[in-house]
């Protein structure tokens, strides 16, 4: 299905849960190209403008155990690429990951650290250890650039009650945390975080009592220190539990919305069922722009991942049965120009694909690159290499999508999705995710693999 407009104004799979103690079992593995979906939006002269990057991925040898944690499963890591590389230097990435499930009493927190990577694969380590940059956490954080330099983590700290999303910052530069900012004095996860209008933008959810509903997500915009400067504003309707994820992307003037909707709950908000709605975020409101509809009308999307490069905001997504993570899901990608309207796409990366994870996308000069996890051999042990694979797809900035690359690894946990991040010195892209160690009942660690481009 196509792109629907909206004519007036209003007036997911891996919807994120509280964390698993110990790593889910899902879903076995196809994955099948196809082709694009009519585009029914608004002509757009930056549609062609995007010619494609010569960029060929080849994967640049096994990935590694990159970060563990004494006693704690690594979950859910993140990373933020702090210096691209060079021919005489290699690059620099901070990375943040929940630190959970200890069987010693460890209190979980966020983690914070950084890797340095060399231009010989697999020339990478840590080479700042870990340390704690957000205490009693209660699941996955969200990490961001506000500015050079700058990082901010987000997350949701325990308290008596539903807890609270709180925002710390850090300054890379001098390796050391910042001030702390409470964003709700009660709320869940944090679902979104992205630097835009000279701060933040952050979501997260809205709750009346632990893992149960109605649920709202709630949308701020944050100063660089984390101050709420605008909202927060309410991004859909209440539901149970665990309700939508909406994801924001920054276009230069105005922070888009992006979320995946089974059904709707109560109210007049920007919501489509069975739906990704786009929207715009004002002073007080979000405004939908359209919907893309699921292919099949009894699926609906899950999570919605975006990432923004130059002019454009490419989206990546899984559309399934939401009841049900084993059934093989269809995977998808668009890319919309500043006013949320489809310049490419939307388009199938995957059909009948064994998804166990969302979906993740990021944009640079060399394209878009998509990554999920899937369920590989069933027999393995959670341990062995080819537990899960790992799915990378390159689309070029002109919309066509390179064959995937198919990364052996252990059983992946399932609680966030494989993220990427492009470097310059070898040209390409990390890849990094949470699973099993290598090591036979060890907890979960942070994998990393690279893709080079083989081209010029």
């Amino acid at each position: 299905m196509g792109f629907h407009r909206e004519t007036g104004r209003r007036g997911g799979f891996f919807r994120p849960r509280e964390p698993p103690r110990l790593p889910v079992s899902l879903c076995i593995l196809s994955l099948v190209s196809c082709g694009s979906h009519a585009n029914l939006g608004p002509p757009d002269a930056s549609a062609d403008a995007a010619a494609p990057t010569p960029c060929a991925l080849r994967l640049a040898g096994p990935p590694i155990e990159l970060l563990a944690f004494d006693q704690r499963h690594a979950s859910a890591p993140q990373m933020i690429v702090l210096d691209p590389g060079s021919d005489s230097s290699p690059a620099s990435v901070a990375l943040q990951a929940f630190a959970n499930a200890s069987i010693t009493g460890i209190p979980d927190d966020i983690e914070i650290a950084r890797a340095r990577v060399g231009r010989a694969w697999p020339d990478a380590a840590i080479d700042r250890a870990p340390q704690m940059l957000g205490e009693l956490a209660l699941g996955f954080a969200q990490m961001a650039s506000p500015a050079p330099g700058a990082l901010a983590v987000a997350w949701h700290r325990e308290e008596i009650g539903v807890g609270r999303p709180q925002l710390r910052t850090f300054d890379a530069g001098s390796w050391s945390p910042g001030e702390t900012a409470v964003l709700a004095m009660k709320g869940d996860a944090v679902l979104s975080l992205v630097p835009g209008a000279g701060g933040l933008g952050v979501v997260w959810r809205d709750l009346n009592a632990p893992g149960v509903g109605p649920v709202q997500p709630m949308i701020a915009v944050l100063d660089a220190k984390g101050s709420v400067v605008r909202g927060p504003i309410a991004a859909a309707g209440p539901v149970d539990y665990p309700g939508s994820a909406p994801a924001l992307a920054w276009t230069g003037e105005k922070f888009l919305v992006v979320t995946g909707f089974d059904t709707c709950g109560p109210g007049a908000f920007a919501c489509a069922p069975k739906s990704v709605v786009v929207a715009t975020l004002g002073d007080a409101s979000i405004d939908r722009v359209g919907a893309i509809g699921a292919i099949d009308p009894a699926t609906s999307p899950g999570h919605v991942a975006a990432a923004t490069y130059a002019d454009r905001v490419w989206i990546a997504w899984s559309e399934g049965d939401a009841k049900d993570e084993k059934v093989p899901r269809t995977v998808r990608f668009a890319a919309l120009d500043a006013r949320g309207f489809p310049v490419v796409g939307p388009k199938t990366l995957a059909t009948a694909a064994p998804v166990s994870t969302s979906v993740s996308i990021s944009a640079s000069e060399i394209g878009a690159v998509v990554a999920w996890a899937e369920r590989g051999d069933p027999n393995a042990a959670r341990s062995a290499i080819g537990a899960s694979r790992i799915v990378v797809r390159r689309v070029a900035l002109d919309g066509t999508p390179d064959d995937p690359i198919a990364i052996g690894a252990t059983f992946v946990d399932a609680y966030g999705p494989p993220t990427t991040a492009a470097i310059a010195a070898p040209r390409g892209a990390l890849v990094l995710w949470a699973g099993a160690s290598a090591t036979p009942n060890m907890p979960d660690v942070a994998w990393m693999a690279r893709v080079d481009c083989a081209g010029p």
